[in-house]
């Protein structure tokens, strides 16, 4: 199997490294002498449950997200977006690698630098920014206060002053304060400290998803719009193709190629018959994210020749933009039999 060259313009920006392979069969095993694979209703059905199951979604650059504190709303940030470096940029914990986790690993992370930033300590339950504590002092109520731990970590006792507070735990708290007033006060007796927490902030926190870049698909070749779509609902090949604008005069609806990102950097290409789809003979395909459907012209009845060419006739941008590698050192001649 031989793989044509993109043109100069294109292959001076493309990684000389990478590499595209055709998936030429449902099950993804590759072949040199056969070509796309031709859609039946069971193939069509298969590839439709597939669809169905579970990914996980990992975070990839342009992603907004949400952070929203349980117990901190002040630091709430509704519109994060992910940075084309993959990076996110937060108050108190700066920047952070976002790009490829997933939401759970995220918010993982997140917590760890919150606790560290407000002065918790993981696994036991520390005082930290933002709570709020009360000092009772049994013998000398007059003491007893209470006291909001500043953004400093810090809070202000009478006699004692400043005292930082921040990752110690209430008993820590109690048997520290005990020495210091058993230093202050004049009498015979030591005094009895008791630290009650009121408010807690531990950064209890979600981490939502609120748009996907990555969610995407692109429709081209004989449609009077070619564009990129926003998956935001199901979509299937034909109201992508609607949405696109409709097909032109030159439009071969016998022989719509689906190209298909399968998350290991290669593409799965099949034939679509969509006359036989707008006939009812056969179902629709769910579309997924990354997929490129494209209609060629009339006069490319033969697939395998719209097959040596397509690289060529995709816009620099969606080559660019999805994720599918291409060797630039390489040419292709794929053969189509129906």
């Amino acid at each position: 199997m031989r793989q044509n060259r993109l043109p100069s313009n294109v292959t001076g920006s493309l990684m000389t490294t990478a590499c595209f392979v055709l998936i030429l069969a449902i099950g993804g095993c590759c072949t040199t002498s056969g070509g796309p694979q031709r859609l039946d209703t069971e193939a069509i059905l298969e590839m439709n449950g597939r669809i169905n199951e579970p990914t996980i979604y990992r975070l990839s650059p342009g992603d907004l997200i949400c952070l929203r504190f349980l117990y901190s709303p002040e630091l709430n940030n509704d519109e994060v977006i992910i940075g084309p470096d993959g990076r996110i940029s937060l108050h108190l914990v700066g920047e952070i690698q976002a790009a490829g986790m997933t939401l759970l690993e995220l918010k993982t992370i997140l917590t760890d630098k919150y606790y560290q930033a407000l002065g918790y300590t993981p696994g036991a339950y520390t005082l930290g920014i933002g709570d709020t504590v009360s000092i009772k002092l049994i013998y000398t109520p007059e003491l007893n206060s209470d006291v909001k731990v500043r953004p400093d970590k810090k809070i202000s006792l009478p006699l004692i002053g400043e005292v930082a507070v921040a990752g110690m735990t209430p008993g820590q708290l109690e048997t520290y304060l005990t020495d210091k007033y058993a230093g202050k006060l004049e009498t015979q007796e030591r005094p009895d400290v008791a630290v009650i927490v009121r408010d807690t902030k531990i950064p209890e926190l979600n981490v939502s998803l609120l748009a996907s870049a990555s969610q995407v698909v692109y429709v081209g070749g004989e449609v009077n719009r070619p564009r990129m779509i926003n998956l935001t609902n199901p979509l299937k090949v034909m109201n992508a193709i609607m949405l696109a604008g409709g097909t032109n005069i030159l439009a071969n609806l016998d022989n719509v190629v689906l190209l298909r990102y399968d998350q290991a950097e290669t593409a799965e290409a099949y034939l679509l018959d969509m006359k036989k789809v707008a006939k009812g003979k056969i179902p629709d395909i769910d579309l997924k994210p990354y997929d490129i459907v494209y209609i060629p012209k009339t006069g490319m009845a033969q697939a395998d020749l719209f097959m040596q060419h397509i690289w060529h006739m995709l816009p620099t941008n969606i080559l660019f933009s999805f994720p599918y590698n291409l060797n630039t050192e390489m040419e292709s001649e794929i053969k189509v039999t129906n």
